[in-house]
């Protein structure tokens, strides 16, 4: 009952069981067990929690989603919208509910919008069905809803397809779409998954700003993230709803750039792991060993203290050095392969770094800034435009196919999606062996399952049999297979729970310091990179834009873009203060890219004058003489 005075409650979910008949009726699996939640008229409620504890269910058995078989709502459950339950609604009634009343971000907007339709005529349909509106009213609608929620020319973009439009763009069409209606409750699944810090900042206020005439009540549901946390009143657990706290042992494995106990020196604290995702990998691995080590405070200790002297004295020796790496494209042509050609995309524009052996090198910025393309060339898996990279004093791109061949046995790499680089008709076995067999190598497939945490059971599974993290172990036992001394990780944790990313980097660091290994570790996230890097740099449309050691960025990073990068990274905290540095729109194509300074068309900084639009910052030592290089011309200036 609402209690007099209150506001009447919105949507009110009531003993909601959502169970999945598994493969040939051998058993069932409760997704979603007894959750109860109301939601209020202006009110934010986030639900948090792991992959496969039932958020995605919750949200899709509101909407009578869920694919009956093999899933169903149990009797006894109750979704009542306004006072009517939906569960018992027919199916005409149900439809002028779904997209009109009731809206929902969907996680994924790349597999969500057709790609065969325009993002405008999506965004159109729901108005037109709805609304009764003609289509020229439902176009200008939606040109208003892309100009809304911060799509840059929209009248242009209206006539997009999906592909043609960035993640960032693709997450705020959905958005667009699902508040065209002008819905009561907006249901927002994971809006910022594997978003750039910047994008998810941008995405988060979105909602806010419309929703102050257009939405009365959201849900939002997410991993343990700070953007979630901040408006969480509750958290779900193995299919069961909790109310506050959201999930504090979740929060605290989540990467964060100014967690306690990172020290001054920039020595990374070894991440905490939720006891209840260790006593599933413990009983994964049959004994429990993994989940007592990963408990245990004692192993809580900075992850590099133990390997300093040995990173100190290789500072000498120089593993990999990258000397003017240039990358373009080639522009396409516009009709089939006739016509002139268009300006070549400029991936990677002649940067310059060195790693030394046994250091990590963190490598961070946006989508699109050209990292993963750094990578890959230097691993000489795409040709050069331009440029050197030496590999122990071994020019790689000089190498002819047979000594190439031999050196790739001492460069790796590990793949940012594992379940698209993994071969699906392979089982981990088959997937492990094969670079044994290719190198005539002696290693064992249990050996190298043991060393990143995976029982020998899993060598018969295929790829779809095993989770994410689990996958990503995969990943990184085929990369150690080969015993190599330098390791790309390509945004090795971008789409991982939290609390598999703590896993995956604390792996990741006691091979480091077990095997003597050197990372080039990219990243989108400044808050991830800090647990692992002894040294960042910083790209922004194809060039490096600041690079320095890992304690005097985070402590004064000295070029705007880093500071951006640094304020919008979410801190898992209920009621955050940090002020947040929102950059305006993405980032300019690198075929066209701006005059002058690359970022001078999304810069904060106060003292951004026409110099900043004509004349090009080179990456300087500021102060000078020092070891912290930016491309800004008022990198001494404060913000």
């Amino acid at each position: 009952m609402t209690a007099p005075g209150s506001p009447p409650v919105l949507l009110r979910v009531r003993n909601l069981k959502t169970y999945f008949v598994t493969e040939h009726g051998k058993g069932t699996a409760r997704a979603v067990d007894d959750v109860s939640f109301d939601l209020y008229p202006g009110e934010t409620l986030g639900i948090v929690g792991e992959s496969g504890c039932g958020k995605t269910v919750t949200s899709l058995s509101i909407l009578r989603l869920v694919p009956e078989p093999p899933g169903h709502v149990l009797a006894g459950s109750l979704i009542e919208f306004e006072g009517r339950n939906l569960l018992a609604l027919p199916a005409p009634e149900l439809r002028a509910v779904r997209g009109n009343q009731i809206a929902m971000i969907f996680q994924e907007p790349m597999t969500s919008l057709n790609p065969v339709f325009t993002v405008g005529d999506q965004i159109a349909e729901a108005a037109i069905i709805h609304q009764h509106v003609s289509r020229s009213a439902a176009r200008a609608r939606a040109i208003e809803m892309l100009r809304l929620v911060g799509i840059p020319d929209p009248d242009e973009r209206v006539d997009h397809y999906p592909h043609q439009l960035s993640g960032g763009m693709r997450q705020r069409v959905m958005i667009a779409m699902a508040l065209v209606c002008h819905p009561k409750v907006l249901i927002a699944d994971e809006p910022t998954t594997a978003l750039d810090v910047t994008i998810q900042a941008q995405i988060l206020r979105r909602p806010r700003r419309p929703g102050r005439r257009d939405v009365r009540g959201t849900r939002r549901r997410n991993r343990a993230d700070g953007g979630a946390l901040r408006a969480a009143d509750a958290s779900l657990h193995r299919g069961a709803a909790r109310r506050r706290p959201a999930d504090r042992r979740a929060a605290r494995a989540a990467p964060r750039h100014s967690r306690p106990g990172t020290g001054g020196d920039g020595v990374a604290t070894r991440l905490p792991v939720p006891s209840a995702v260790s006593v599933r990998l413990g009983e994964v691995r049959g004994g429990g060993a993994t989940a007592a080590r990963d408990r245990d405070p004692r192993t809580c200790r900075p992850l590099l203290a133990r390997h300093r002297a040995r990173a100190e004295s290789a500072q000498a020796m120089t593993l990999v050095d990258v000397r003017d790496l240039v990358k373009h494209y080639a522009g396409e042509r516009r009709w089939f392969g006739l016509g002139r050609p268009q300006a070549p995309v400029r991936a990677v524009d002649g940067i310059s770094f060195a790693i030394a052996s046994g250091r990590t090198l963190g490598l961070v910025g946006e989508s699109g800034s050209g990292k993963t393309t750094v990578g890959r060339t230097m691993l000489r898996l795409q040709e050069p435009t331009s440029g050197k990279v030496l590999f122990d004093h071994n020019d790689v791109f000089a190498l002819d196919a047979t000594r190439l061949r031999a050196l790739r046995r001492r460069m790796q790499i590990v793949f940012q999606d594992p379940y698209s680089s993994l071969n699906p008709r392979m089982t981990v076995e088959d997937t492990l062996r094969e670079p044994l067999q290719i190198h005539g190598l002696h290693g064992t497939v249990p050996a190298l399952l043991d060393e990143v945490g995976l029982d020998a059971a899993f060598a018969k599974r295929y790829p779809h049999e095993l989770s994410g993290g689990q996958r990503q172990r995969v990943g990184i036992a085929r990369a150690l297979s080969v015993e190599p001394q330098f390791i790309v990780c390509d945004e090795p944790v971008s789409a991982l729970d939290v609390s598999v990313q703590a896993q995956v980097l604390n792996l990741l660091a006691d091979l480091q310091a077990k095997r003597r290994l050197t990372y080039l570790f990219i990243a989108h996230d400044l808050a991830v990179v800090r647990h692992i890097a002894d040294d960042v740099a910083v790209m922004y449309l194809g060039k490096i834009v600041e690079r320095a050691p890992a304690a005097e960025i985070y402590a004064q990073p000295r070029h705007p873009y880093t500071r951006a990068l640094l304020s919008a990274v979410p801190e898992p905290t209920p009621h955050g203060t940090k002020r947040r540095i929102v950059l305006p729109g993405d980032i300019p194509s690198p075929a066209h890219p701006p005059p002058g300074c690359p970022f001078h068309p999304r810069c904060p900084h106060p003292k951004k004058s026409e110099r900043c639009r004509t004349e090009p910052p080179p990456l300087r030592p500021v102060p000078p003489g020092g070891n912290h290089l930016a491309a800004c011309h008022y990198a001494e200036e404060p913000m």
